[in-house]
């Protein structure tokens, strides 16, 4: 019986959070150094998207990684190169990135930048 294909799965900001506090993810910050100094997720592993070298992913085969950048797009790209390369990973893109993950309330750090002050700001 051979092995099943590799594919990427979206995973929303709770169920991510979820996942890295009991140990059970890495998510993996494909940004540049610039944009993840401005906010970023405690916990998370920065590996920009021009450095990334898929057979450094941490974890063991069959971990859970998940890719994550600003909106989700640059992140899906990253995975699909991921799979492309045949990494032994669960492999996750999430979903909405960093701001859908601000915009559930979870945490993230930075040099003060916040999204969810954009997304709360009453127009005038």
């Amino acid at each position: 019986m051979g092995r099943r294909p590799l594919r990427i799965e979206e995973v929303d900001a709770l169920t991510a959070k979820s996942w890295m506090d009991m140990g059970e993810a890495f998510i993996i910050d494909v940004r540049r150094q610039r944009g993840r100094a401005r906010h970023y997720i405690p916990g998370t592993i920065s590996m920009p998207l021009d450095e990334l070298d898929p057979h450094s992913l941490p974890g063991e085969a069959g971990s859970r990684i998940i890719f994550q950048c600003d909106v989700g797009a640059t992140s899906l790209a990253v995975a699909r190169r991921v799979v492309a390369f045949g990494i032994d990973r669960r492999i996750f893109n999430l979903s909405g990135g960093i701001q859908a993950w601000s915009a559930a309330g979870l945490p993230t750090e930075g040099t003060g930048f916040s999204l969810r002050g954009l997304f709360s700001r009453s127009r005038r």
